[in-house]
């Protein structure tokens, strides 16, 4: 039998792996298992396979599924994905796995298409017609932009999949001043007698000297009485030092064929430009000349301006005076990261404030949120009520590892655990492993519920055809009592040696009649070993690390 060998790197502790400038690490799969109690054991539920150009882009994902009677796993679904010179995904087909014709079927398609800016161009998605093995398209967006990359078209149009050709549907045109803002925007849509855009809408901004926007008017086409008709209208008063402190709201009286004021707000501002008070009239009386009062806000800040308070009134027109609606209160931490939320609604009957929703959140010195509780507001003990709480822990650069949630228990008057996720990492924070937990009242204790396991390889960048074998597999990779190495049907294996770093065998494995071969720890000390298959087929390096 020609001597080829199959190298695969594996550990059985914690590493850095050093990557040459031409080498990636990938995720190549990912299983996932669920706990079967009665067993005490994992079952395999999911996995996925994933393969990837010389580029490193995704190009493939297959999904399968466990079949918990045989053990076997069997086809589900995968997708495809195609890019440009730039990286840019421009092509996306899935497909699944039909069982009674016992083969794989298209699903979807989506193509999307970059000008040499990276602009979005087209997008266009297709559904696959079984009955006559074709693609047929569904819809498509079309877009255009200017030299500065501003968006100044769009057009949207559907697939008439009878006859297989688009359908213009809906067109946007935008122009924008010299100073790149905003101008003016009309709609059309597609009129299928004339065969032409008939517009639609049409909308436009303009600027004072300052650039503050001054006024917005959008008005719609009359196709009966050929004329525009107002939709709504907005214009706005600026201070010095462009804070908005004064805007209209105007909506179209058809009989007059005018604008006429809907509402009228006014805003206040500190010496530090924070918003203090906002004053919002609803309608205008034409009896008595004056606007109706309806709801009046007010803001407080701290010496570093962090928002506080905000309180909310209602204009009530029986006494003729303002009335409590809804308060809200903030407090922060030294760091600025916001750790309490209460929210109040207003009791007409004690005439205070009542308490209704409260968080309370925690961070560690990274600013990373490490806990999160949620209360409502218990009437009889007068007293906030425990309902959720979150912790969560992270590893030095931020990774989250562990997270529990808990529930408010009223009989033990304390929190009872919920649920709890831990995730570990490699050293190049890498996932490996994803583990859900359930609380057990009964252990009064976490039992697992489901995992999931990520296995990573090297892919060398500057070798145009270096996409991942799934033919082998090694899990688990790192490992503390075994691994198994798992080989595709049509390799034909001699035998199996484990190599430690010094280049000594340490195991052999002669006379390999399966594809799946388990080799156990037992007293090999942790570190870096290498597992060199002897097979007839061609040299394959996979490298694992954790």
């Amino acid at each position: 039998m020609k001597r080829i060998y199959l190298l695969l790197f594996i550990a059985t502790l914690s590493l850095n792996l050093f990557c040459q400038q031409d080498s990636i690490i990938v995720c190549d799969s990912t299983y996932s298992y669920n706990w079967v109690a009665a067993a005490n054991d994992w079952t395999a539920s999911d996995r996925t396979l994933y393969s990837y150009d010389a580029n490193g882009n995704r190009i493939e994902e297959v999904r399968f599924k466990s079949n918990t009677k045989t053990g076997e796993w069997m086809k589900d679904g995968g997708c495809r994905y195609a890019y440009d010179i730039d990286g840019n995904q421009i092509e996306e087909i899935c497909y699944g796995w039909y069982v009674f014709a016992l083969n794989w079927g298209w699903r979807f398609r989506r193509t999307v298409k970059y000008d040499a800016k990276g602009n979005l161009l087209e997008r266009i998605r297709y559904g696959w017609d079984s009955e006559t093995s074709k693609w047929i398209r569904y819809e498509g967006q079309y877009y255009a932009y200017d030299h500065n990359g501003n968006e100044i078209e769009q057009i949207r149009y559907e697939g008439d999949r009878v006859r297989d050709e688009w359908i213009w549907g809906w067109r946007q045109t935008v122009t924008f001043d010299a100073n790149g803002r905003l101008d003016e925007v009309f709609t059309y849509e597609w009129d299928t007698e004339t065969n032409e855009w008939a517009v639609s809408g049409h909308y436009w901004e303009e600027y004072d000297d300052d650039g503050n926007l001054t006024e917005r008017i959008s008005y719609s086409w009359d196709s009966v009485s050929g004329d525009w008709i107002g939709n709504w209208r907005h214009t706005g008063t600026f201070d010095p030092d462009g804070n908005l402190i004064e805007s209209y709201y105007y909506g179209w009286d058809s009989v007059a064929t005018d604008w006429v004021w809907t509402s009228r707000h006014i805003l206040i501002y500190d010496t530090n430009g924070k918003r203090t008070e906002y004053l919002y009239y609803y309608n205008w009386d034409p009896e008595t000349n004056e606007w109706l009062n309806r709801m009046l806000y007010t803001y407080a800040y701290d010496t570093i301006g962090n928002q506080t308070e905000e309180v909310q009134f209602r204009w009530d027109s029986t006494s003729n005076d303002w009335t409590g609606f809804q308060r809200y209160i903030y407090a922060y931490d030294s760091g600025g990261n916001r750790t309490d939320y209460a929210y109040f609604t207003w009791d007409s009957t004690s005439n205070d404030w009542a308490g209704l929703h409260r968080f309370t959140l925690v961070y560690d010195a990274d600013g990373n949120e490490t806990e999160y509780a949620y209360f409502t507001w218990d009437t009889a003990a007068n007293d906030w009520a425990g309902v959720d709480r979150f912790v969560r822990a992270y590893n030095v650069y931020g990774d989250k590892t562990e997270e529990i949630s808990y529930q408010w228990n009223s009989a033990a008057d304390g929190w009872i655990g919920n649920s709890r996720q831990t995730i570990l990492y490699d050293a190049n924070r890498n996932k490996l492993e994803d583990i859900l937990y359930d609380w057990s009242s009964a252990a009064n204790n976490w039992v697992y519920n489901s995992k999931t396991v990520f296995y990573w390889s090297e892919l060398t960048t500057s070798i145009s055809n270096n996409i991942i074998d799934h033919n082998y597999i090694v899990y688990p990779n790192p490992f503390t009592d075994y691994t198994t190495i798992k080989l595709s049907d049509t390799v034909q294996t001699g035998k199996i040696e484990l190599i430690d770093i010094h280049g000594r065998i340490v195991r052999t494995i002669d006379n390999v009649n399966s594809n799946s071969v388990t080799i156990h720890r037992e007293n090999l000390p942790s570190g870096i070993y290498f597992i060199r298959v002897h097979s007839d087929k061609n040299y394959v390096k996979k490298v694992i690390i954790r």
